[in-house]
């Protein structure tokens, strides 16, 4: 079974943004948790260690899809003015794009702590 990608004005999307931000939220710091618990903390010292470097790395990737789809719903809204039937179509669009881009500046803003603190600690 295909599964097709939701077309930008699907209403699913004004909810599905800050999804993925919450699905970030608890596989980064589930990971975190499992991380400290597995790992020696001998090999976790310092900023730049395997933990902190696989959750830099989840945190970006998130930050760049929710971005993209936060430019692709604003890009897929039709122009205001003309056709009031589009009104709806144009509403989904800009809100769901906005919403994509709060869950990725959220995502950044929990997510490069990383950067400062090491694990563990």
């Amino acid at each position: 079974m295909v599964i097709r990608a939701l077309s930008p004005s699907h209403p699913a999307q004004l909810a599905l943004g800050l999804s993925v931000w919450c699905a970030w939220f608890v596989v980064v710091y589930g990971a975190l948790s499992v991380g400290c618990a597995v790992l020696p903390s001998a090999r976790l010292e310092g900023i730049f260690n395997p933990l902190n470097l696989s959750l830099l790395a989840i945190t970006l990737a998130t930050t760049f899809a929710l971005s993209w789809c936060a430019w692709r719903c604003w890009r897929a809204a039709p122009a205001p003015g003309g056709d009031a039937s589009l009104a709806p179509r144009r509403f989904i669009c800009r809100v769901s794009a906005g919403a994509y881009l709060v869950a990725a500046v959220a995502t950044l803003v929990v997510g490069l702590p990383v950067l400062a603190y090491p694990p563990c600690v």
